[in-house]
């Protein structure tokens, strides 16, 4: 059963990882020398089943959760009820997007210097977030609390063309995705990610995927207990530091 057109659906929460999730996080943090960069994807299966049958059903219990104009998840649990309002962004939204954005890039600046760069005012421009919300392939979400906006999603649909080798493959992808610290661990992270799905299955698609460096070990362990997997793993190596299959010890961190 599909939710209906049109509307926007709520849910407690996903399930919890499976056996196939499992320790993947843990595995993966145990081997910094292989693993600098991870893809994770949510796709069809008995998860996404899952997952449908909790959404449909929670919005049949609580249609007063669902909102003409946003999706609507459940709040703290404190006794004042709060919800969490997704919608997709607006111009009026830019600056928020160009705020929040600097941050996460001044963020992967601090932790890999050598490949990311210091934000700056010239990147993102209003003219900038105006052409990525024209993007008929573009998705970006933002979410609101208690009439602020605390966090965003930014998606792309991507398409890779049939070749000899590979079957073609159509998804959304989702780049960016950060909330405020103040209101971390409040399913604001959460939220986005249900909408984001909602997304994907109104373009009639049924995979999300989103890349993860290696340093980021709070969004990792986070995707995955959202149920998000590792199906790829970019790696490199840092020729300066070897010597006869043996990475020296006395290689700098910030190089590698």
């Amino acid at each position: 059963m599909a939710p209906a057109a049109g509307r926007r659906i709520a849910a407690d929460r996903l399930p919890s990882p499976g056996p196939q999730t499992a320790g993947i996080v843990d595995a993966i943090a145990a081997r910094p020398d292989l693993s600098c960069h991870e893809d994770f994807a949510l796709t069809r299966g008995p998860l996404a089943q899952k997952i449908t049958s909790i959404m449909v059903e929670d919005t049949r219990k609580e249609p007063e959760q669902v909102k003409k104009n946003g999706w609507v998840a459940p709040g703290d649990g404190s006794s004042e009820e709060k919800t969490i309002d997704v919608r997709p962004a607006a111009v009026g939204d830019i600056g928020f997007l160009s705020a929040l954005s600097k941050e996460m890039q001044r963020q992967h600046a601090d932790a890999l210097p050598h490949l990311f760069k210091q934000p700056s005012d010239a990147v993102y421009t209003e003219a900038f977030f105006r052409q990525l919300l024209a993007d008929p392939d573009s998705c970006t979400l933002v979410a609101w609390l208690d009439g602020e906006a605390v966090g965003f999603l930014r998606g792309q649909v991507l398409r890779d063309p049939e070749t000899p080798l590979r079957h073609a493959w159509e998804r959304v992808h989702f780049k960016y995705i950060a909330v405020l610290p103040s209101v971390r661990g409040k399913g604001c992270g959460h939220a986005l990610l249900q909408a984001a799905v909602r997304y994907t299955r109104e373009r009639g698609l049924t995979t999300i995927t989103g890349g993860v460096w290696a340093f980021n070990t709070r969004m990792r362990a986070f995707l995955a207990k959202e149920g998000y997997t590792v199906y790829c793993e970019d790696l490199w190596l840092d020729v300066r530091s070897y010597d006869n299959g043996t990475v020296r010890v006395d290689a700098k961190e910030g190089s590698r």
